[in-house]
């Protein structure tokens, strides 16, 4: 490791860090304002892959009721529950005025009266005029027929040449209802199933999986009682979507800081201790409905409540994080990527009882997820350069940065952000995190994933930069003194 000399920042600097927006006065801010040290962030780092453990000063602060931000309906957050909640009762829907935005700026729900789907009319007995249910989308909010008889006549058009051609359009929840309402007894029939409101995905999904599942690997008894008894009553939770939501979910944009909470009995309908999330893919949850099974997609398998989030969040932008609290962990598992397995049910194991327990005054599990993506270095020389520094210690720093005033923040739980696929420095990006969990004030428990070589290294780095009383702004210029060497 390169040693760390007290050389002004060199000019390169600033234009790398301009390049990402900062102006002149943030750049000075951010190398010299409050010159934090790192002998006052107490870390641990630990080579094992199980459930933390104390910190080598004894302690580590955990997530608190106060660690929680307040639930407070805004322009910038979306409550989908009724508030108050009431302690140990199944929070309500929260019902709006207007329960449907069929927008670019909002979730297209299945159920909006706006949501069709194209249908072959020869599977229908027959076909009248009135089946076509489009005059009612366009006279809503009491607004006149009259003037909105040119878009009418427009789509009427359309949809009388769809008829002609031998299709036809129908309200797609019409569809998902028959299709789910239908005795499902086998893994094929639930395929057809799902195919028949999905018809244009019929060369592209691929089933496989699913039918080894059941025909390979479970016992007959055990999949007779999946369809007997879970899949109905997974199947009576979906349809009841439209009593569960009641109002319009935003997407979660770039560049438009928001929130939404909404309750689990609500993101388990669809069908999607702070730990630090992996990007694989450009959108949170990388390969996890896919084929991918390492560190971002694993977390997502083991709290899948995670998945929903893929629902209403963009792509995340450079200083951008997504935060999920209060989901619950379902399963227990072990290995990675291909040796990956399940374990059990986390409810039974010994760790769950405590954090099954803990929750705040919202009902909220006591449980912080965030996520970040790192870049992917196709070419590994990159990451030292300036722009990659700046941009990867402003991402961590975006994740481990509370913008709520709470005192009770908890400690992040991460490890080789980045350093996979990715092609990332284990070593730098311990120091870039280390950085910005300082920065924020936080604890840091990192984890090497059983490189004992690794864990040492890290410890004796950060020993190294405590026992100086090394401030983050002189390590950031010493860093782009040294890189700029070094590239």
């Amino acid at each position: 490791m390169c040693t760390m000399p007290g050389s002004e920042p060199p000019p390169k600097k600033y234009k790398a860090m301009e390049s990402i927006g900062l102006s002149s006065d943030e750049i000075n801010k951010l190398l010299s304002e409050g010159e934090e040290y790192f002998q006052d962030i107490p870390n641990k780092c630990v080579s094992r892959t199980d459930k933390s453990t104390v910190d080598f000063e004894g302690h580590y602060r955990l997530l608190k009721p106060s660690s929680m931000p307040p639930i407070v309906p805004s322009s910038s957050h979306t409550v989908l529950i009724k508030l108050p909640v009431i302690p140990g009762e199944v929070p309500e829907p929260y019902v709006s005025s207007n329960k449907d935005s069929w927008d670019n700026l909002h979730v297209r729900m299945p159920f909006s009266s706006r949501s069709l789907y194209p249908v072959d009319t020869i599977l229908m007995e027959s076909l009248h005029f009135q089946d076509i249910i489009v005059l009612s989308l366009y006279c809503q909010n009491g607004q006149s027929q009259q003037k909105l008889c040119p878009a009418f006549k427009s789509i009427l058009r359309v949809v009388l040449k769809m008829r002609a051609s031998g299709t036809i359009l129908k309200p797609r929840w019409e569809l998902v209802k028959e299709a789910l309402s239908k005795k499902i007894t086998t893994s094929r029939e639930l395929e057809n199933a799902v195919l028949s409101y999905n018809t244009r995905y019929k060369q592209r999904w691929d089933f496989s999986g699913l039918h080894a599942f059941f025909e390979d690997e479970l016992d007959p008894s055990e999949s007779e009682s999946f369809f007997e008894n879970i899949l109905p009553s997974m199947i009576r939770l979906a349809l009841s979507l439209p009593d569960l939501i009641q109002c319009p979910i935003p997407l979660l944009q770039r560049r438009r800081p928001a929130s939404i909470s909404l309750s689990q009995k609500q993101s388990h309908k669809w069908k999607p201790k702070v730990r630090i999330g992996f990007e694989k893919l450009k959108f949170v949850g990388g390969g996890v409905l896919g084929s991918g099974c390492v560190q971002e997609e694993i977390q997502f398998l083991i709290c899948p409540e995670l998945i929903v989030s893929r629902l209403f969040t963009e792509v995340l932008d450079k200083t951008e994080a997504l935060v999920v609290m209060g989901c619950e962990r379902f399963s227990v598992y072990k290995g990675y990527s291909e040796n990956f397995e399940w374990a059990g049910d986390f409810s039974s194991s010994k760790s769950s009882h405590e954090s099954q327990l803990a929750r705040d005054n919202y009902g909220r599990r006591l449980t912080s997820i965030v996520a970040i993506d790192a870049l992917n270095f196709s070419s590994p020389n990159y990451q030292y350069s300036q722009g990659a520094l700046l941009r990867e210690l402003n991402k961590a720093y975006v994740g481990f940065h509370s913008p709520e005033q709470i005192s009770d923040l908890p400690a992040i739980a991460t490890g080789n952000w980045g350093c996979g696929v990715f092609k990332g420095d284990a070593h730098l990006k311990a120091l870039l995190q280390l950085m910005a969990s300082a920065k924020s004030k936080r604890d840091l428990m990192y984890f090497t994933f059983g490189n004992d070589k690794l864990k040492e290294e890290i410890y004796e780095m950060h020993k190294f930069l405590r026992t100086n009383k090394v401030p983050i702004g002189k390590l950031l210029t010493s860093l782009f003194s040294t890189m700029d060497i070094c590239v």
